[in-house]
């Protein structure tokens, strides 16, 4: 997530400015290099031949941490609760004329 800084250690986030990772697996040790232009995401063994480094990009026109105000957030999201989705209730029918 994209924010200014408003400490050196506090920034508040700018509304729909948000990187999704979306699913894999990351082990202690590895590498996430998140590129802010456009490319083709990857991975490769790091040299020790134990971790893995992932190479991931947003596709933004722009690079986006030119001004050293735009401060990089990272947080985790440890539960998430998703309502039932409703059910689609009987339509009214046009009704045919004579």
């Amino acid at each position: 997530m994209l924010g200014r800084y408003t400490d050196p250690n506090s920034a508040l986030p700018y509304f729909d400015n948000l990187f999704w990772f979306g699913d894999g697996i990351v082990k202690s040790g590895d590498w996430l290099f998140i590129n802010t232009g456009s490319g083709t995401p990857g991975s490769t063994k790091a040299s020790n031949g134990l971790n893995d480094i992932f190479s991931l990009y947003w596709g933004r026109p722009t690079t986006l941490f030119a001004e050293t105000s735009i401060a990089p957030i990272l947080f985790r999201v440890d539960a998430v609760s998703v309502l039932t989705q409703p059910t689609n209730q009987p339509q009214l029918l046009e009704t045919q004329k004579p």
